[in-house]
């Protein structure tokens, strides 16, 4: 945990492009971040609530990336998301700034497969779960489920009613 941070600090020292890079990641990296913070607040539920936390985990971390970055990924929240990729117009890799462009062209193809892997992620949280508690392996942790129904709600309606700025804001 020492030597990566400080190879990347240099190199970002150095380069002007690895700076850009590590700007555009880091967008993305923060959503992935920001739902694996509900995932970890949902597993700690779990364990309050007498749950083994290793139960359904992959059902879980699947579930908060469909309710926490899907419905960024299906909106215009991508393509706003996608303009960090503008600092690359004047460097080496002037493709990467057509980024952007490439995914509002493409938006409505990308929306149905996400919907459709959503819809999936979520039928298959649904029955794994079911089985668990038809089993007796588990029990319904109805904290842990409210603070998922609001997450996705809550996602659903800023980034589906409001700009950019606001969608963020509320989400955090």
């Amino acid at each position: 945990l020492t030597v990566p941070p400080l190879l990347l600090f240099l190199s970002m020292y150095i380069s002007d492009w690895v700076v850009y890079a590590v700007v555009a990641a880091e967008v993305f990296i923060d959503i992935y971040h920001s739902s694996m913070q509900t995932f970890g607040i949902s597993k700690f539920y779990d364990v309050k609530h007498g749950n083994n936390p290793a139960l359904g985990r992959k059902q879980d971390m699947r579930l908060n990336w469909v309710i926490y970055a899907a419905p960024i990924f299906v909106t215009m929240g991508l393509y706003e998301h996608s303009q960090v990729f503008g600092i690359f117009e004047h460097t080496l890799t002037p493709y990467l700034a057509k980024i952007p462009s490439w995914l509002k062209e493409n938006l409505p193809y990308i929306s149905s497969v996400i919907i459709a892997i959503s819809v999936y992620v979520i039928f298959d949280y649904y029955k794994t779960f079911k089985n668990l508690i038809d089993e007796g392996k588990y029990s319904l942790c109805y904290t842990k489920m409210i603070l998922l129904i609001t997450t996705a709600i809550c996602c659903v309606y800023v980034w589906s009613f409001y700009n950019f700025v606001i969608a963020i804001l509320a989400i955090n």
